[in-house]
């Protein structure tokens, strides 16, 4: 009897084990998928950043940026423009040579841009400014570009909104350099596309 009593009180404890996991289970799957969907985008994620090759330009000098990113506005339709007006001052050229090195000139649509590319992983701040609005007013150029291998401010912003200067960030970079390789950028891509291929990513072992 004492035997048949232990079996009951196991089977009742089993019970309410298995009723406890049926009341958490929703939860736990719901943790589960969120974690897959993180791992998912984290993943995607990774291989934007290998597709493009932007960590190639992280270490790169000021002179070979300047000179990748001329080669990516030739390909977005702007052309490079040849300053051959001397500049003022008694060391004319080798002053407009000095500032030229630190600026590319460039034309589209019959408007002239100055092209400043910078590296800093956080902003570029107000001397960055000074620098491309002297070269906008010097060289005759109606819009400016402050091209950053890093992320823009409050600041940045705030103070391209006063003028004719775009700032085209990190994210930018990457969305060009995709393009400018063939390779569809998945981060364009609507829910559809991501539904299918996160299923597809999962099916595949992850």
């Amino acid at each position: 009897m004492r035997i048949f009593e232990l079996i009951l009180d196991f089977l009742a404890m089993v019970g309410s084990a298995v009723n406890v996991l049926l009341a958490i289970l929703p939860f736990v799957a719901i943790l589960f998928a969120g974690y897959l969907v993180y791992c998912y985008l984290d993943d995607l994620h990774c291989h934007r950043i290998a597709g493009s090759r932007i960590l190639e330009l992280d270490n790169l000098p000021p002179g070979k940026l300047r000179y990748l990113m001329l080669y990516l506005l030739d390909t977005l339709g702007y052309e490079a423009i040849v300053e051959e007006e001397p500049a003022e001052g008694e060391n004319g050229k080798a002053e407009q040579k000095k500032l030229l090195g630190a600026f590319i000139l460039v034309k589209k649509d019959e408007t002239r841009f100055a092209v400043l590319a910078e590296s800093r992983k956080n902003g570029v701040g107000q001397g960055v400014f000074t620098k491309l609005e002297n070269a906008m007013d010097r060289y005759n150029c109606e819009r400016g570009i402050i091209i950053n291998n890093g992320k823009f401010n409050s600041f940045d912003r705030d103070a391209a909104g006063y003028g004719d200067i775009e700032l085209w960030d990190r994210e930018r970079i990457i969305r060009e350099l995709l393009a400018l390789q063939g390779i569809e950028d998945p981060k364009g891509r609507g829910i559809a596309f991501h539904f299918g291929n996160f299923f597809r990513w999962v099916w595949n072992g992850v």
